[in-house]
């Protein structure tokens, strides 16, 4: 079975949802951050941070060596 395509990660802060992020594969060995968002209310508690490390490690699982930033 090959592994999922993309992977989306969802936030949560006092139970709400405060963010997402999503990481996709380019190649065997790339992938691509396709998305980090942080609601308004929720920004500078370093959750940004946080997903962009959960994303990394996830790509790294996965085999990928080299990451590019969709923006």
């Amino acid at each position: 079975m090959k592994p999922p395509v993309d992977f989306v990660y969802l936030t949560f802060f006092d139970g709400k949802a405060s963010g997402t992020g999503r990481i996709s594969r380019l190649k065997k060995d790339d992938g691509e951050i396709k998305q980090i968002y942080i609601r308004p209310q929720y920004r500078g508690r370093e959750s940004a941070k946080e997903m962009l490390l959960k994303l990394l490690e996830t790509g790294e699982e996965l085999g990928y060596s080299t990451f590019l930033l969709d923006v």
